[in-house]
């Protein structure tokens, strides 16, 4: 690509030069509230979890005013109910879900599920399924190592987490009844390849009492795994990061072979990690990382990200209180696939909802529809995000109301790095990518000092499927035809990024549009590079 002439507005942002970005706030709105009908069901009671994918769905998981207290609970999608108690099962024949333990929902809306099922007769009993087939029931046989394949089978015993990824992979965390070993019961996490069906296809004991996992830690005791729903957590590449333990020796880890923390160890503020049992993990499919802990006093909570210190207890956030960020909470804890972390805070008197260091909903402060948030709801399902960052939802009190999901937009600009490594870097440097707002892009890592930049955009890439562009003179391009035309920035002076500030235009036509962006450095007479291509980026545009 060569830089073009009359470069003029470009997908609705139109240039600014460096000129200062305009202020906008984040809006929310609420998705559903108590008292809110639900077709079919009477209201809305309960919402116990939270889900939200790319692609702006949202699911609940909610118990109901219906009169019937064995199917008054469902899972209501943008709105619509899609299963509900009292569902047949596709096995066993003529059995019915009874109630919801753990639900996990992929970005397609496949759904892993720990329920409790209602056979035509017997005792009702925990299984795991996949939409509504079957994976594992209770007092399962195991027939396959390292449980034993002969004589006394193991079994499963009971279930306490379930996750669900786009490649089928269905993760269950429980434990195994084993008449072998000592204490009778192993905590154990296993996973399961289910093909388009829902058949298994392949299965792998990735942990159980008394394995020597490749970490070079062998679980021992009972706490050797823990069993709430966010000390386990999964990516769609198939990554997991979870707590393991030999007695006491705690460490957090990823697929079981790489530690990035243990206790009794340095943290990155310097006190040795002190415990991990109230932690929270996660792991996006670029494979960045986020880990919540206790670190020695005066320290106490701590949370990090990537291995670098992202927040601890005592800083102060002046825009929300001036006390101190206290304690964690049984909360989740993400970290979106374009690095933005969220979490909750107790800040002051104040509970918040957050992205990165910025509030998102904030107790006895934000508005909702003319209501006060008098309380946020931060519990184990509290709240969730698309996993590319650019949706949230999250359950409050709402004054005179009571519960209610809300929802908010924050845009997305995601990189897209390609398959090749193209040595240039296009990011975002600030802002969000909201009708009428102002984002700043950099470019950095040219070829040489005094390279001219300049920022392409298109509506289309020329992504593969597993997202691959195309290889040309300079690198990997990502943007597909017909460009929308440039943006030249400030050449590049070898040590810091060159920054350009594009206003998004107020126009309604622009909502959830997607643009791609890609930035060239040429340096004419370079001896081997006159040109070289950045990553590209993916803009969508949100709701302000």
């Amino acid at each position: 690509m060569r830089p073009m002439r009359n470069a003029k507005t470009v997908l609705g942002l139109v240039v600014l030069g460096l000129a200062p970005s305009a202020a906008s706030g984040q809006s929310l709105e609420s998705l559903i509230k108590s008292g809110d009908t639900v077709l079919g069901l009477g209201a809305m009671n309960n919402v116990t979890f939270l889900a939200v994918n790319d692609s702006k769905t949202w699911s609940a998981l909610m118990s109901t005013t219906f009169d019937d207290s064995t199917r008054d609970g469902c899972i209501l999608s943008n709105g619509f109910v899609t299963l509900r108690e009292g569902t047949a099962l596709l096995a066993p024949p003529g059995a019915v879900l009874d109630e919801w333990n753990s639900v996990s929902v992929t970005n397609s809306g496949d759904l892993g599920m720990l329920i409790r099922v209602k056979p035509v007769t017997g005792l009702s009993f925990d299984g795991i399924y996949w939409n509504l087939v079957p994976v594992a029931k209770k007092d399962q046989t195991l027939p396959f190592p390292p449980f034993p394949i002969t004589g006394v089978l193991a079994d499963w015993d009971t279930f306490s987490v379930v996750k669900l990824n786009t490649k089928n992979q269905l993760f269950v965390m429980g434990e195994v009844a084993n008449p072998l070993v000592t204490r009778n019961k192993e905590r154990s996490l296993i996973r399961y390849q289910l093909d388009d069906a829902g058949s298994i296809t392949g299965t792998t004991v990735l942990a159980t009492e008394g394995m020597l996992v490749p970490a070079g830690l062998r679980l021992l005791g009972q706490q050797c795994m823990l069993n709430n729903e966010h000390i386990l957590a999964v990516n769609n590449r198939g990554d997991v990061i979870t707590l393991i333990a030999q007695d006491a020796v705690q460490w957090l880890v990823i697929n079981m072979e790489t530690a990035v923390a243990k206790k009794g160890t340095p943290s990155p503020v310097g006190g040795l990690w002190r415990d991990f049992s109230q932690s929270r993990v996660a792991i996006n499919d670029r494979g960045d990382w986020v880990i919540s802990g206790a670190v020695e006093d005066p320290v106490g909570y701590l949370i990090v990200k990537n291995g670098q210190k992202f927040v601890q207890q005592g800083e102060v956030f002046p825009a929300i209180s001036p006390l101190p960020l206290g304690n964690g909470s049984l909360a989740p804890l993400y970290i979106a696939n374009n690095g933005d972390v969220f979490w909750h805070g107790r800040i002051g008197a104040s509970d918040s909802f957050m992205r990165n260091k910025d509030a998102i909903v904030i107790s006895g402060q934000t508005i909702v529809g003319n209501r006060l948030v008098t309380s946020i709801l931060g519990g184990e399902n509290g709240f969730s995000i698309s996993p590319n960052g650019r949706f949230w939802v999250g359950l409050a009190q709402l004054q005179s109301i009571g519960t209610a999901a809300l929802f908010s937009d924050f845009g997305l600009v995601l990189e897209v790095p390609g398959c090749h490594g193209n040595q240039g870097k296009l990011s975002l440097a600030s802002g969000k990518a909201l009708l009428g707002n102002d984002i700043q892009l950099a470019m950095d890592r040219g070829q040489a000092a005094g390279a001219v930049t300049a920022v392409y955009f298109s509506r289309q890439s020329v992504l593969s499927p597993n997202g691959c562009g195309i290889r040309v003179k300079g690198g990997e391009l990502m943007l597909g035809p017909p460009l929308l035309g440039h943006r030249t920035l400030a050449a590049w002076n070898g040590v810091n990024p060159s920054v350009g500030t594009f206003r998004i235009a107020n126009q309604i036509s622009l909502l959830d549009a997607v643009f791609f962006a890609q930035g060239v450095f040429f340096k004419p007479g370079h001896p081997t590079e006159e040109v070289r291509l950045t990553n590209a980026l993916r803009i969508e545009i949100g709701a302000p």
